[in-house]
Protein backbone atom coordinates (compact mmCIF):
# COMPACT_ATOMS: atom_id res chain seq x y z
CA UNK A 1 0.00 0.00 0.00
CA UNK A 2 1.30 3.61 -0.83
CA UNK A 3 1.83 6.24 1.73
CA UNK A 4 0.59 9.29 1.16
CA UNK A 5 2.78 10.90 3.56
CA UNK A 6 5.78 9.50 1.94
CA UNK A 7 5.17 10.87 -1.11
CA UNK A 8 4.14 14.59 0.08
CA UNK A 9 7.44 14.65 2.55
CA UNK A 10 9.55 12.59 -0.73
CA UNK A 11 8.02 15.55 -3.57
CA UNK A 12 8.34 18.33 -0.73
CA UNK A 13 12.81 17.31 -0.46
CA UNK A 14 13.00 17.13 -4.33
CA UNK A 15 11.05 20.88 -4.71
CA UNK A 16 13.54 22.14 -1.76
CA UNK A 17 16.26 20.75 -3.34
CA UNK A 18 15.64 21.73 -7.13
CA UNK A 19 14.45 25.11 -5.53
CA UNK A 20 17.92 25.56 -3.83
CA UNK A 21 19.92 24.18 -7.12
CA UNK A 22 18.52 27.00 -8.65
CA UNK A 23 19.17 29.61 -6.04
CA UNK A 24 22.47 28.69 -6.22
CA UNK A 25 22.95 28.89 -10.56
CA UNK A 26 21.12 32.38 -10.11
CA UNK A 27 23.44 33.61 -7.35
CA UNK A 28 26.61 31.96 -9.42
CA UNK A 29 25.59 33.65 -12.69
CA UNK A 30 24.91 37.17 -10.93
CA UNK A 31 28.58 36.99 -9.19
CA UNK A 32 29.89 36.15 -12.37
CA UNK A 33 28.37 38.78 -14.25
CA UNK A 34 29.25 41.39 -11.41
CA UNK A 35 33.16 39.85 -11.91
CA UNK A 36 33.48 39.99 -15.27
CA UNK A 37 32.04 43.99 -14.86
CA UNK A 38 34.61 44.77 -12.55
CA UNK A 39 37.37 42.55 -14.44
CA UNK A 40 36.63 44.52 -17.75
CA UNK A 41 36.86 47.57 -15.93
CA UNK A 42 39.90 47.15 -14.64
CA UNK A 43 41.24 45.89 -17.99
CA UNK A 44 40.48 48.97 -19.52
CA UNK A 45 41.60 51.34 -16.81
CA UNK A 46 45.35 48.90 -17.05
CA UNK A 47 44.74 48.92 -20.80
CA UNK A 48 44.42 53.23 -20.42
CA UNK A 49 47.15 53.32 -17.43
CA UNK A 50 49.71 51.60 -18.62
CA UNK A 51 49.52 49.42 -22.11
CA UNK A 52 48.48 52.61 -24.37
CA UNK A 53 50.79 55.52 -25.08
CA UNK A 54 49.35 58.57 -24.95
CA UNK A 55 51.34 61.89 -25.83
CA UNK A 56 49.11 63.84 -23.04
CA UNK A 57 48.20 63.38 -19.46
CA UNK A 58 44.49 65.12 -20.67
CA UNK A 59 44.47 61.98 -23.71
CA UNK A 60 45.04 59.58 -20.75
CA UNK A 61 42.56 61.07 -18.10
CA UNK A 62 40.01 61.03 -20.95
CA UNK A 63 40.82 57.69 -21.54
CA UNK A 64 40.26 57.08 -17.94
CA UNK A 65 36.55 58.82 -17.55
CA UNK A 66 35.73 56.64 -21.27
CA UNK A 67 36.15 53.44 -18.91
CA UNK A 68 33.99 54.73 -15.99
CA UNK A 69 31.44 55.89 -17.97
CA UNK A 70 31.43 52.49 -20.07
CA UNK A 71 31.77 50.29 -16.68
CA UNK A 72 28.14 52.88 -15.45
CA UNK A 73 26.55 52.31 -18.92
CA UNK A 74 26.58 55.71 -19.68
CA UNK A 75 27.61 58.02 -22.36
CA UNK A 76 30.81 60.14 -21.85
CA UNK A 77 30.49 63.78 -22.45
CA UNK A 78 30.06 64.98 -25.95
CA UNK A 79 31.06 67.41 -28.22
CA UNK A 80 28.31 70.18 -28.78
CA UNK A 81 27.74 70.30 -24.63
CA UNK A 82 29.58 72.36 -22.14
CA UNK A 83 32.18 69.77 -20.31
CA UNK A 84 31.44 68.48 -17.01
CA UNK A 85 34.39 69.97 -15.75
CA UNK A 86 33.37 73.22 -16.64
CA UNK A 87 31.29 73.65 -13.26
CA UNK A 88 34.80 72.68 -11.31
CA UNK A 89 37.13 74.93 -12.78
CA UNK A 90 39.16 77.51 -10.69
CA UNK A 91 40.97 77.48 -7.86
CA UNK A 92 40.66 75.36 -4.37
CA UNK A 93 42.12 74.47 -1.20
CA UNK A 94 42.41 71.44 0.27
CA UNK A 95 44.16 70.20 3.76
CA UNK A 96 45.65 65.85 3.47
CA UNK A 97 47.82 65.44 6.76
CA UNK A 98 48.07 68.49 8.14
CA UNK A 99 49.59 70.22 4.69
CA UNK A 100 47.24 72.68 3.09
CA UNK A 101 47.41 72.13 -1.21
CA UNK A 102 46.16 75.04 -3.89
CA UNK A 103 44.30 73.66 -6.47
CA UNK A 104 44.35 75.25 -9.93
CA UNK A 105 41.86 73.53 -11.99
CA UNK A 106 41.96 75.04 -15.28
CA UNK A 107 39.59 74.52 -17.92
CA UNK A 108 41.90 72.91 -20.58
CA UNK A 109 42.13 69.82 -18.53
CA UNK A 110 45.52 70.60 -17.10
CA UNK A 111 45.87 71.33 -13.09
CA UNK A 112 48.66 72.31 -10.37
CA UNK A 113 48.38 71.60 -7.09
CA UNK A 114 50.65 73.40 -4.91
CA UNK A 115 52.13 72.63 -1.17
CA UNK A 116 50.96 75.80 1.05
CA UNK A 117 51.24 76.29 4.81
CA UNK A 118 52.82 73.25 6.45
CA UNK A 119 54.69 71.35 3.57
CA UNK A 120 58.08 70.39 3.85
CA UNK A 121 60.79 72.77 2.50
CA UNK A 122 61.27 70.08 -0.34
CA UNK A 123 57.85 70.12 -1.07
CA UNK A 124 57.19 70.44 -4.64
CA UNK A 125 54.06 71.19 -6.74
CA UNK A 126 51.84 68.04 -8.76
CA UNK A 127 51.02 68.45 -12.35
CA UNK A 128 48.72 67.02 -14.73
CA UNK A 129 45.63 66.46 -15.90
CA UNK A 130 42.20 66.00 -14.69
CA UNK A 131 38.48 65.40 -15.84
CA UNK A 132 35.04 64.97 -14.24
CA UNK A 133 33.04 61.78 -15.58
CA UNK A 134 29.61 60.46 -14.06
CA UNK A 135 30.31 62.44 -11.03
CA UNK A 136 33.36 61.37 -10.58
CA UNK A 137 37.24 63.46 -10.76
CA UNK A 138 39.80 61.51 -12.58
CA UNK A 139 43.16 61.98 -12.46
CA UNK A 140 46.47 61.27 -14.20
CA UNK A 141 49.60 62.57 -13.17
CA UNK A 142 52.77 64.22 -15.19
CA UNK A 143 55.09 61.84 -12.87
CA UNK A 144 53.65 58.83 -14.72
CA UNK A 145 50.52 56.38 -14.02
CA UNK A 146 49.11 55.42 -10.25
CA UNK A 147 47.68 52.22 -10.10
CA UNK A 148 44.91 52.06 -9.24
CA UNK A 149 44.01 55.13 -11.65
CA UNK A 150 43.04 57.98 -9.00
CA UNK A 151 39.23 58.21 -9.99
CA UNK A 152 37.31 59.74 -6.93
CA UNK A 153 33.49 60.20 -6.13
CA UNK A 154 32.14 63.67 -6.17
CA UNK A 155 29.94 63.81 -2.88
CA UNK A 156 28.16 66.39 -0.50
CA UNK A 157 28.61 69.43 -2.87
CA UNK A 158 28.00 72.84 -2.56
CA UNK A 159 28.54 75.79 -4.15
CA UNK A 160 32.04 76.71 -2.68
CA UNK A 161 32.98 73.73 -1.88
CA UNK A 162 32.78 69.67 -2.70
CA UNK A 163 34.10 66.78 -0.97
CA UNK A 164 35.84 63.90 -2.63
CA UNK A 165 36.25 59.96 -1.92
CA UNK A 166 40.13 59.45 -2.11
CA UNK A 167 41.47 55.55 -3.45
CA UNK A 168 42.20 54.62 -0.44
CA UNK A 169 38.45 55.71 1.45
CA UNK A 170 39.80 58.84 2.91
CA UNK A 171 37.84 61.85 2.70
CA UNK A 172 39.37 65.36 0.63
CA UNK A 173 37.13 68.42 1.04
CA UNK A 174 37.94 71.22 -1.98
CA UNK A 175 36.86 74.88 -1.51
CA UNK A 176 36.81 77.27 -3.63
CA UNK A 177 39.09 80.38 -3.34
CA UNK A 178 38.04 83.77 -4.87
CA UNK A 179 39.94 83.83 -8.15
CA UNK A 180 40.71 87.26 -10.24
CA UNK A 181 40.04 86.73 -13.59
CA UNK A 182 38.22 83.91 -16.11
CA UNK A 183 39.10 79.98 -15.49
CA UNK A 184 35.93 79.40 -17.92
CA UNK A 185 35.39 76.92 -20.27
Amino acid sequence: MLDLDDNHSRLLRRTLMWAGFSIVIVFLLYRGVARMTVEATADCLERKAHVEQYLTRLAAVEGYARCVAKNEKRPAAGSGTPHPRCAYAGVWSSKRRDVEYFITLNADGTFVAEPGPGASSNAQPVTGAWTVANNKMVWAYDSGPVWPPDINPIFDERASALKLREVDGQTTELIRLPTEGALKC
